[in-house]
Parts: C-alpha cells; structure tokens; sequence
C-alpha cells in the first residue's frame, strides 16, 4: 500500500506539474443508489489527484453526496511543485428503471484552492508557469445506468459553474484577477467485483463552455481508478 501511494502520487505530480492548470476537476460522484438506507464509498486516484467520496439515502429518492478531492504538497525539485484541495456537497433524486436501470440527478456546491509552480525546458531554453487561487464552484449532475449485483455502469453528464474569485498568475502578481466559467463534463463510470467490494474506473473529459473575464487554465481529462464499498443493496 505504501509503494502504491508513493507511485501514485508521483503519477499525479507529473501530470499536475507539466501545465500550471487553475482548474483541476475532481472525479464524478456516481453512487448508483437506488432505496433508502444504502450507501456508498468510493476511494481514488488518477490524473487529478486523490478523490474520497460518499453517497447515502436517508429515505427512498433522496440521496446525499460529500466529497473530497486534493493532491499533497510535493516538492521534487525547487523549481516544480503542485498542491490542491478541494471539497464539496449535494443532494439530489434518484430512481429505479425497470429491474436493473437507474437515474438519477444531483446537484451541490463546494469550494478549493490551488497552488502550482512548473518549470520545463526545451533545447537548452527554460520555462517557468505559475498558478495560484482560491474558487466556488456549483454543479447539476444527471446520471442513467445499470446496476446488477456486483457490477455497475453509468454515464453522468455534470454541467459545473465556476466562480474563480481569487487567481495568480504570477508570484510577482500585486492584485489578483478573477473569472467565471461554465463547463461541461461527461463521464463513463464502471465498476464490477463481488459483494459489496467493488474495483472502480471512470474516465471523461471537462470542456468550457463560456468564460467570463480572466483565462482559467483547467486540465481536461478526468481518468481515475480505486475501490468501492457498497452498504445496502
């Protein structure tokens, strides 16, 4: 577990640090709920950091989400350096299609922080891109899927608003900017094993649709894989 997390993180580092991105979108939470009293936890990791998510259902159709997202503070040399957190939470329906579809539809709202330093070179020329700030950001989330005992998939359509209230783009800045910005980001989720264990992988991509005043870098990818456990049915 120890080399997985060291890796893993490594991983993230390099695909953080490579571009001074201000936007870096946490994994979907698609809990597939489908009757009260069930829940579900998902731990990941992938091209965007680590995510920790949780689902449950207090009373049939209603479903609660928080969830967690950040990459640590890592320093590989005094020229690069990446770190985000970010946190969120949302409420929503859900409901069964026939004996194993399911839909659903959340929407929430949370707020992060980001702070990345990158330095390339390329024939002998050095680079240097910075990054720093703080954001709110809303989100509507449908989702339409499968669920059959052990296995699970699902595509979710998450429309998220960003306000970027707070942005550097230079250590050197003396007053920061800000920006707002609509994105639209389709995922694919799958998840299979036995029981109430589950493997995870979702993969998907983040695309602006408007921008309102100053440039917000965002990594578009959203590719990650970890563990589900599943509580109820």
């Amino acid at each position: 577990m120890k080399h997985f997390y060291y890796y893993s993180s490594l991983f993230a580092l390099l695909l953080l640090s490579s571009c001074a991105s201000f936007y870096i979108p946490n994994a979907v939470n698609a809990p597939m709920i489908t009757e009260k009293q069930e829940a579900s936890v998902t731990v990941s990791t992938g091209m965007n950091g680590f995510d920790l998510q949780g689902a449950y259902a207090p009373i049939n159709h209603l479903g609660v989400m928080v969830n967690m997202s950040g990459s640590p503070a890592l320093t590989p040399s005094a020229k690069s350096s990446h770190r985000h957190a970010f946190a969120e939470a949302g409420a929503g329906f859900f409901a069964g299609i026939g004996e194993h579809g399911v839909i659903d539809l959340y929407g929430g709202w949370g707020l992060g922080n980001v702070r990345t330093k990158s330095h390339t070179t390329v024939n002998g020329n050095g680079h240097s891109d910075f990054v720093s700030g703080r954001s709110y950001r809303y989100f509507l989330q449908p989702s339409i899927g499968v669920k059959k005992d052990a296995f699970q998939f699902c595509f979710s359509m998450r429309t998220s608003y960003l306000d970027a209230y707070e942005i550097w783009n230079s250590e050197d800045d003396t007053a920061p900017s800000a920006g707002e910005v609509y994105f639209v980001e389709p995922v694919l989720t799958l998840r299979a094993g036995k029981d109430h264990l589950l493997f995870h992988s979702q993969v998907g991509f983040s695309g602006p649709l408007s921008t309102e005043g100053a440039t917000v870098k965002l990594r578009p990818l959203i590719m990650n894989i970890g563990l589900t456990w599943r509580i109820g049915n």
